[in-house]
């Protein structure tokens, strides 16, 4: 017969090896569980070498492009329901343009970094014209520059490198007193 004390020694070290068990198997089921995981998840896809992306809408309509135009400079773009390139951005020798185009494919609005780095903004009347043209130059002097239908540019502000302001037409006490 087993004494008292005798059986509490005994059910301890009994308890011990549940616990024991118990957390080799909550162990072992974690690791499965990592490993099926890791072998469940998706092998890496390899690289997507194409000629062109092309978003087409539930009817087929072009709608997207993202494309080399002339097979040398690239292009993303977004069309209209009528599929007319209505957003653009364009890499072409070193320089970056956005494009804003109206309904009916006339650029409105560009953006360019031209190659010295230099950012321009230009607004477009409805023939495509240029009308205003924003810069900064590399001194970091701004201007803007109203452009005539002919394409002389009559009108314009801007500063000079050293921190001259200057306008066009120049602006002076005595032009404006010969004007009287």
């Amino acid at each position: 017969m087993v004494s008292d004390s005798e059986f509490a020694v005994r059910l301890s070290v009994i308890e011990r090896s549940l616990r024991r068990a118990h957390t080799c198997l909550a162990l072992g089921a974690v690791c499965m569980v990592a490993a099926l995981f890791v072998a469940a998840r998706p092998a890496q896809a390899d690289a997507v070498t194409a000629t062109a992306f092309r978003l087409v809408d539930d009817k087929g309509n072009l709608r997207g492009s993202f494309l080399l135009e002339d097979h040398e400079h690239p292009s993303l773009a977004i069309l209209d329901s009528e599929g007319r390139k209505r957003w653009q951005v364009l890499l072409k020798d070193e320089e970056v343009f956005t494009y804003l185009r109206d309904r009916e494919g006339h650029g409105r609005i560009t953006h360019a970094v031209d190659r010295a780095n230099h950012p321009h903004i230009l607004v477009h009347d409805k023939g495509n014209k240029p009308r205003i043209h924003m810069a900064v130059a590399d001194s970091g002097a701004p201007s803007l520059i109203f452009i005539h239908q002919d394409g002389t540019m009559p009108a314009g502000v801007g500063v000079h490198a050293d921190g001259r302001g200057w306008m066009l037409p120049e602006f002076t006490k005595a032009s404006s007193e010969a004007k009287k």
